[in-house]
């Protein structure tokens, strides 16, 4: 039995699944945790629904390119609104993608990033 996929197969698994979940129980180890699952559905357009950790909430616009829950009730919430609304959901995953790719990981936002860092 293999234990991992592959990350291109890993990849075209999240771009077949219709909603990336990121579930993480509220403490401050899980808000040192990165925001790598929002980042790999982002990079296949698949939209996500993620704990409000420190991670997720620094990566996400919460409504806009991916959907923060805290609450059982949020979850499914969120997690309808997607399955029930195709075209906003499409929409999502675009945003996502475009705010991975042309926005947080481009390589001058990273530069730019860096250089505040260490110049404060």
């Amino acid at each position: 039995m293999r234990r991992y996929l592959p990350r291109d197969e890993y990849l075209a698994v999240i771009a077949d699944s219709a909603v990336n979940l990121a579930p993480l129980c509220a403490s401050p180890f899980n808000d040192c945790k990165s925001e790598i699952k929002f980042t790999e559905a982002a990079a296949v357009g698949t939209p996500t629904v993620a704990s409000r950790t420190t991670g997720y909430v620094a990566a996400m616009t919460d409504g806009i390119d991916g959907l923060l829950a805290t609450t059982e009730r949020e979850w499914i919430d969120a997690i309808m609104f997607l399955l029930m609304n195709p075209e906003k959901h499409i929409v999502m995953g675009k945003k996502a993608m475009n705010q991975v790719e042309q926005q947080r990981y481009r390589c001058e936002s990273v530069a730019n990033h860096l250089s505040r860092i260490y110049v404060n």
